[in-house]
C-alpha cells in the first residue's frame, strides 16, 4: 500500500512516514519511520520527499543524532532518534503516514541542525 498522489503532495515537513529508503553503507533496509524535511512544493515538483531516518537506538553510530522526547505523540512506537542519513524517496518507496514531530523535538533538531550545519534558521527553509 503506498501513499496516493494526493496525500503524497500535502506532506509536510516534520511528518513522521514510514517507507523503504535505499540502501546505504551496507545496511539492511527496513521499513523505517522517516522525518520528512521537504513540502509540498517540493514533492509535487520532484515526485519525491526529502527524508532523514530514524533510528530506534541512540548508538554513537552517526555524528548527527537527536533523541525524540515526545516520541508517542509524534505516532512512533518507542524512543529513537533522528539521524543525519538524508535521502530523497519517490512515491513508491513510503507506504503511510504515522504521525508528526512535536514542537519540543522540532526545536531540538533545529538546534542541533544549526549546530551541526553552522547555519541559521533559514537554512531549513527548502
Amino acid at each position: 500500500m503506498h501513499i496516493d498522489r494526493c496525500d503524497f503532495d500535502n506532506l509536510a515537513r516534520y511528518d513522521i512516514v514510514v517507507g523503504i529508503p535505499h540502501p546505504v553503507d551496507g545496511l539492511v533496509v527496513k521499513a523505517r519511520p522517516l522525518l520528512v524535511l521537504s513540502g509540498p512544493a517540493f514533492h509535487y515538483h520532484m515526485g519525491r520527499a526529502l527524508v532523514l531516518w530514524m533510528t530506534a537506538s541512540a548508538a554513537d553510530r552517526y555524528a548527527f543524532q537527536v533523541p525524540t522526547i515526545r516520541w508517542a505523540e509524534a505516532g512512533l512506537h518507542g524512543p529513537g532518534c533522528i539521524s543525519c542519513t538524508a535521502q530523497t524517496l519517490e512515491i513508491k518507496r513510503i507506504s503511510r503516514k504515522v504521525g508528526r514531530l512535536q514542537p519540543e523535538d522540532i526545536a531540538a533538531f533545529e538546534a542541533n541542525w544549526r549546530e551541526l550545519t553552522g547555519e541559521d534558521e533559514q537554512a531549513l527553509a527548502f
